[in-house]
């Protein structure tokens, strides 16, 4: 493993332990030769070798059948990505990756698919996501009135989807799009 030691201007030394540097904690590509770290106002470079994937491996979330207004889950997804020598690398959070659909925005039957794309691969999962039959606002905002200039506050409004089984989802205010 790597040792640091902090040379003063007195003359005295102090050996550092990994809390005491500073780096940037990324997912490495194989475009990255060195990390840059810092002790106060030191910094150094550490050479490093960063061997590639040679293929990657997507595991499908759990559930890929969803309603119109349901957000996406990646509960149960995982990338594998593996490398020359036979190893490989099982991720379950996916920072390090780029994912097509938030996790955060509400579905339409427009998103047919996840694709998940990093270090140079990209997989992707079929999803179904059922239209919605009817969208009301079942519930109006708190403000309805705007002067010119301001913009649309959607706080305390209510949306409801109805679906062609008759269920309905209730969405709440921020998941919902507005043009």
């Amino acid at each position: 493993g790597m040792t640091a030691k902090a040379i003063y201007a007195d003359g005295t030394d102090k050996a550092l332990t990994a809390t005491d540097l500073n780096f940037v904690s990324k997912a490495l590509t194989k475009d990255d030769t060195a990390v840059e770290v810092s002790y106060g106002s030191g910094k150094f470079s550490v050479p490093i070798t960063v061997e590639p994937a040679v293929s990657m491996e997507l595991k499908a979330p759990t559930k890929t059948s969803y309603k119109a207004g349901e957000t996406l889950s990646t509960s149960g997804m995982k990338i594998t990505l593996n490398y020359g020598d036979g190893t490989s690398k099982t991720f379950s959070s996916f920072t390090a990756f780029k994912l097509s659909l938030s996790t955060i925005v509400a579905l339409t039957e427009a998103d047919t698919e996840l694709t998940v794309s990093g270090f140079g691969f990209s997989k992707s999962v079929p999803l179904t996501v059922e239209p919605a039959k009817e969208i009301a606002i079942t519930k109006a905002p708190k403000k309805t009135e705007y002067k010119a200039g301001e913009k649309f506050q959607y706080t305390g409004m209510e949306v409801t989807v109805t679906y062609n089984d008759g269920s309905t989802l209730k969405l709440a205010y921020n998941k919902v799009s507005y043009l």
